[in-house]
Order: C-alpha cells, then structure tokens, then sequence
C-alpha cells in the first residue's frame, strides 16, 4: 500500500474541457462582502453539496457495516471498501469550521456579527431539538424490538456528556460540535481579545501526542481530539474566504465533480490503510479534505443541481436517523426475502436510508426551523471596532 500523501492540487481532478470553462463571475460576490453591515449571507452552494455528499457517504459506511452483522447478512461487501464512508464525517468537521466562520464574522475584518449568548442560542436550537428526536425515537424502536436499554447511554447523549458511551452512536460527532461551538463562542465573540486562543485546541492534539499526554484519561482525549484538527482547517478557509471577499470561479458540473473528489477521498484512504479516527488518519484526512473544502467554497455552479441542494438542506436529518431506518429495513429484508443478495439489501437499506432523511426534513426538520425562525434572526453585536 502507498504511504504517499493525495497531491493538494485538487484541479488536476478536472477534466481539460471543464478547467478551460472556468471563469471569474464578479456578480457572483456574497452580498454580504457588497454590504458589510447586511445580517443576510449568501448561500455557498458548493458547500450545501458537499454537505449532502458526506451525509451520504456515511450512509452507505453504516449501511454496509450493519449489514455485515451476523443478525442480517453477515457478510463484508465490496472488501470493506464502504467503510471509508466514514470519513464523511472528517469533510462535516472541515466544513463545520468554515461554515461558524462564515456565518458569525464580518467579512474582511472578521468583527463578530453575533453576541456569544445569540451565537449560542442558535446552534443550540439548530442542533438540540432534532437531535432529541432522535435519540427519543431512537430508543423506542430498540425497545419494540426487544432489545434492553441501557439508559445511561441515551442520557449521555442527551446532554452530550463528553465521556462515555452514547446511544444511537452517531451523536459522537455532536459533542465535538458543540464543543467546538462554545469555545469559539467564548474566544471569539464573547472575550476578542483571546480569540486567537481557539488555535491552541486546534493544535491540541498535535501538542498532546508531542508532550506525551494522548491516552492520559477519557475527558483529555476528548478535549484535544485529532477532529480538532479538522475543525481548525475549516475555520482557516472560512477566514481565507472571508478575506478575499468570496469571489468565485464559474464551473459545470461542481455537484459531479465533488462527488468524484469525495471518492477519490476514500480511495486514497482504502489503500492508505490507516485506522479511522487515529491522528495519523486525521492528518491524512485533513489534507484530502481541505482542498475538496476549498473547491466546494472557491468555485461556483454554473447551474445548481437541485438533488445537490436538496441532500445539502436534509443532510442533518439524513445523518440523525439513518441508523433507525437502516437497521429496520435490513431487519425486514432479512426476515421477509432471506435469500436476497447482501449486495442489493444493503445498498437498497441505505438508499431508504437517505430517502427516509429527507422526508424528515421535509415534514420535521423544515417546520421546526421555522418555528425557531425568529430565534435564528438574533441580535447583532454592537461595531467593536467603530466603537
């Protein structure tokens, strides 16, 4: 297997006749780059992609990983290569940073456009009620199927406790969210002066594994976790974005060409062969990521392709209840056409999967948000730097 690292020249990936299209669109600046003092953000389509495009990876990651249960198909697909869906979840924490970038700061001079508690308030209203679901829903079909409870795991999830385990599994990813988003809150907006301390958790890890401390307990590794990392590549291309004033490069085909990239990610990983979630991994991870991260944000559809958008726009209900519905439909396959192939239960579980989520954003998530609509507008903060 090659230890050579993915080349960071992310557009040797397009094809001569596509590259030799790309143009400078100046109509195609953030209107709120035009209007420094606007609370309304243009939408970076390429980003929404890409937010669809890793919900579905992990999809297909757990699909395939459930499916290899001795309860339902006992069988590895595709020689594991799925399993590399799993580093969706490093493209969700790279766009994370750039995503609490763009929305919280000014652009070019990065002045918080949010107080820490309003910053605060919405994700937590973003994140928490959907994901209360979830869990809730979660362990009612658990117990309708027999299985125990154990209820500690579902209370840690509730409350996103850091240490220890959590049921469903997914919400792991939640609380270095939700970490990220109050030290942020707290450097960035709420004391300015130390903003720049978030840079030290970014490079958390790193320092723990050359001051010898990974491994010292449970909450430490939380704390300075290699995803660390990703979020810290994110937030930097956030800023860079801001900085330059989100002009944008005019191409055919972004969705396609994302998914190719995003493939091309999980290969690399498939004969890199690290294990997930080491930071050897994450380093590897980050420097596939950032430049797919760049290209989402740095360029523009010349068409947007609806089905990109609507994946985006259901990408947090596709990856909250994708376990639910996966292990359901594996389960019914199983017990009602025992002789199907693997191939074709899994990947039709995780199609439902995916399907499934976007009805619950449709009919769940989007009536929700629209009920906390008047607690997303916020409050801006005041002009520090006027004043």
């Amino acid at each position: 297997m090659s230890s050579e690292p993915p080349p960071h020249n992310f557009y040797i990936l397009l094809p001569t006749s596509i590259a030799m299209s790309v143009q400078i669109d100046p109509k195609l600046v953030s209107a709120s780059n035009a209007n420094p003092t606007s609370n309304k953000k243009a939408e970076v389509v390429g980003i929404q992609y890409l937010r669809g495009i890793a919900a579905i990876a992990v999809v297909f990651d757990h699909s395939a990983g459930m499916g290899a249960f001795d309860k339902y198909f006992g069988v590895t697909i595709f020689n594991n290569f799925l399993m590399y869906g799993a580093h969706g979840v490093d493209i969700f924490f790279v766009v994370s940073g750039f995503i609490i970038a763009y929305v919280a700061l000014r652009p070019k001079d990065f002045v918080p456009e949010l107080t820490f508690l309003d910053f605060l308030r919405k994700r937590a209203l973003r994140i928490l009620p959907l994901m209360w679901l979830a869990i809730g829903s979660y362990a009612i079909l658990r117990m309708l199927g027999g299985v125990s409870a154990n209820w500690a795991d579902y209370l840690r999830a509730a409350f996103l406790f850091p240490v220890g385990q959590v049921a469903p599994l997914n919400i792991w990813t939640l609380r270095h969210e939700m970490l990220f988003y109050f030290l942020f809150g707290f450097t960035w907006l709420g004391y300015p002066l130390i903003r720049y301390g978030i840079f030290l958790w970014f490079a958390g890890p790193v320092l723990s594994a050359l001051l010898g401390g990974a491994g010292r307990n449970d909450l430490w590794d939380f704390l300075v976790s290699p995803v660390n990392l990703e979020f810290g590549v994110g937030f930097c291309l956030g800023l860079l974005y801001l900085r330059v004033g989100g002009a944008k490069a005019v191409i055919s085909y972004q969705f396609g060409l994302l998914v190719s990239a995003t493939v091309i990610m999980m290969t690399l990983a498939f004969f890199y062969g690290r294990t997930l979630g080491t930071l050897e991994s994450v380093v590897f991870t980050s420097l596939c990521s950032a430049p797919i991260v760049a290209f989402a944000a740095f360029t523009s559809p010349a068409k947007r392709n609806r089905l990109g958008i609507l994946l985006g726009e259901a990408s947090y209900s596709i990856y909250l209840f994708h376990p639910h519905i996966i292990s359901a439909v594996l389960r019914l396959l199983k017990s009602a056409i025992p002789n199907l192939p693997p191939h074709g239960a899994i990947l039709l579980a995780a199609c439902t999967g995916i399907a499934g989520g976007m009805i619950i954003h449709r009919f769940i998530e989007r009536p929700l948000l629209t009920r906390f609509k008047s607690d997303f507008s916020g409050r801006r903060a005041p002009n520090l730097a006027a004043t």
